[in-house]
């Protein structure tokens, strides 16, 4: 499809430039950066993959070790007292 873009004139000269070292045509300069663009923003409004969440969480959890074998413990010691933990 063909379309007319309007860019300041230093940047067309960089992007001529470039395109010129890697031996492309300034219309596939444009296309591979649109094209990466929109990759980085489809990468920025998807949700985790289960993997990236554990990663996230691991370097920096919710709670400490220490903290969650104190939660086990009152819920343990909360069962032994006979509290229904089932509501």
């Amino acid at each position: 499809m063909k379309t007319t873009l309007e860019i300041p004139d230093t940047l067309y000269r960089e992007a001529k430039t470039i395109a010129a070292r890697q031996n492309l045509k300034l219309k596939d300069l444009f296309a591979s950066g649109l094209k990466m663009a929109i990759e980085e923003e489809s990468k920025r409004n998807r949700y985790p993959t289960p993997l990236e969440t554990f990663s996230i969480v691991r370097e920096s959890p919710l709670h400490t070790s220490d903290e969650i074998k104190a939660m086990i413990a009152q819920v343990d010691h909360d069962r032994k007292a006979g509290w229904d933990l089932n509501c």
